[in-house]
């Protein structure tokens, strides 16, 4: 339906319309909608959400408090209005009316629209289609919700069909087949299937009834979003329609404890956003150790990413997976690697990969460098690999680009040039780091940094708003928004605008006892 733009073709274009939808309300909060008569504006969405929904997310659309007070100072920064309750309702207008509708938020979305809403995804299809989910949205008033809803609908051309399902009535769109109505207090939007799910679970048996979900659910009472994944109900998903060799048993393993559900919560701060996962500990995070590249990557980068000993993951990764059903898979894979390459995967790739961070700097489009470093556990290895990536490179090209011996600050391989680029990508090893850069400029920083990350200013506030643990993804705007606006001087003044207002993002994982926390911070300037 062309109700809410971008939400109706969901077989098409699957969930993220849905969270769009979810965040454009959201941001709502600035713009103090007052109460109505009839049905319940805190009603929980989760109350008709069904009990087997392998995904949960949910927001409040209307905080209160300490959470409305942060939202409204966020939007402000980002919007640069006074008013950003206002400016919010006028692009949500503005896209209604792009999508063909004559429906307002004013006039037929606010006299409803509760507090609390959610989206449910209760079923899987292959390669994303046919995924069967539903938009939750607590109404106020069930009444002016009914009549937004038939209204929208008559106005598709051909009109919507009036459908029933166990005694409620509902709307479907003949062109997408998704469908909408409200049950109990509530608007529903999604695939016929999902809404139909939704009304079986409104009889007594919603997700509010699982009590995994009704425990963690208490994580994320004063927090601006909640989110619940059923980890065994997806994997489990997942290898039924043989998308994960051994039908999911292969992950167990990798995931931890594989009956125990990741949630996450959103919380806002003037400051900051904070997106915090949590779910069970694996063995393999149980013993790692912070990445020491990150914080000894050259200092003005704007992007650092450190990940963890990629050889051992790699190795117990296919260990896992090879001894079930997958492991005709890797053997395979293995045999394929060797005859292409002529590495073995176990005595050449594997011992060459150890801890690896990843940079980029330059906040020009001539300056831009970067690349990956890895800190090698065997540079024999190491050497091995890079002695057949030249010619490898040089069959693959045939000819298009010119591979050549390189030694960059002390340290030898090979130097890849294309008359596409104005630099060069570099593959140099020295000692037990190696290095693949693009420029000569950036290798030699990605070598020997004259000024380290660690002791960058922005990088250290991460940090902090990390709550002391290392960051293991930096992300600064300013240069970001800088190239931006540079690529597309059309638009410059927005990014710089958007951009403008958000400092870094930073993101880490701990283990506290058996669980694995993962937190994601949006600071502002």
């Amino acid at each position: 339906m062309r109700a809410l733009p971008h939400l109706s073709p969901l077989r098409r274009r699957g969930l993220p319309a849905l969270v769009a939808l979810l965040l454009a309300l959201t941001a709502l909060v600035a713009a103090g909608c007052g109460g109505g008569g009839g049905g319940d504006e805190d009603a929980d969405p989760a109350k008709v959400a069904p009990r087997n929904t392998l995904i949960w997310l949910s927001a409040q659309v209307r905080p209160e408090g300490d959470q409305k007070d942060a939202v409204d100072s966020i939007a402000k920064k980002v919007l640069g209005v006074d008013d950003p309750g206002r400016r919010i309702q006028q692009l949500l207008d503005q896209s209604i009316k792009e999508g063909g509708s004559d429906l307002s938020y004013q006039d037929d979305i606010e006299p409803w629209l509760g507090r609390r809403a959610g989206v449910a995804i209760t079923s899987l299809g292959s390669s994303g289609r046919d995924t069967q989910a539903a938009g939750i949205l607590a109404a106020k008033d069930t009444d002016k919700a009914r009549d937004a809803v038939n209204k929208l609908a008559d106005s598709e051309t051909p009109k919507a069909a009036k459908r029933e399902y166990q005694g409620v009535e509902y709307r479907l769109a003949t062109d997408d087949q998704s469908a909408a109505g409200v049950v109990d207090d509530f608007v529903v939007v999604g695939t016929e299937p999902g809404f139909k799910a939704v009304v079986d679970a409104s009889k007594g048996d919603g997700l509010t009834d699982n009590k995994q979900y009704s425990d963690a659910a208490k994580e994320g009472e004063d927090k601006l979003g909640f989110g619940f994944v059923d980890t065994r109900a997806l994997v489990g998903a997942l290898g039924a329609q043989g998308q994960i060799p051994g039908g999911g048993q292969s992950l167990q393993g990798l995931l931890g404890a594989a009956n125990q559900p990741v949630t996450m919560t959103l919380d806002a701060k003037p400051q900051n956003l904070t997106l915090e996962a949590s779910g069970a500990a694996t063995s393999q995070a149980r013993s790692a150790r912070p990445n020491e590249l990150v914080p000894e990557l050259p200092g003005d980068s704007w992007l650092a990413l450190g990940l963890p000993n990629l050889g051992d993951i790699l190795k117990q990764t296919l260990e896992q997976v090879g001894s079930g059903v997958g492991a005709g898979i890797v053997e395979t894979a293995q045999q394929q690697i060797r005859a292409a390459t002529g590495l073995d995967l176990n005595r050449d790739i594997i011992p060459a990969l150890g801890e690896v961070g990843v940079f980029a700097e330059g906040s020009g489009i001539l300056s831009v460098g970067g690349g990956v470093v890895i800190q090698t556990p065997e540079p024999a290895a190491a050497r091995r690999v890079l002695d057949r990536l030249g010619p490898l490179i040089r069959s693959a090209s045939r000819g298009s680009v010119s591979v050549a011996d390189a030694n960059i600050g002390g340290a030898r391989g090979i130097k890849v040039t294309s008359p596409r680029i104005p630099g060069s990508i570099n593959a140099v090893l020295r000692g037990d780091r190696l290095v693949i850069a693009y420029t000569d400029a950036a290798t030699r920083r990605a070598l020997s940094p004259r000024e380290k990350l660690g002791d960058s200013p922005q990088f250290q506030q991460a940090t902090q708003s990390l709550g002391g643990g290392q960051p293991a993804l930096f992300l600064a705007f300013e240069p970001i928004a800088q190239l931006a606006a540079a690529a597309s001087p059309e638009s410059a003044a927005q990014i710089r605008q958007y951009l403008g207002a958000f400092s870094t993002l930073a993101a880490g994982t701990r283990v506290q006892g058996n669980k694995q926390i993962g937190r994601f911070v949006l600071n502002l300037k």
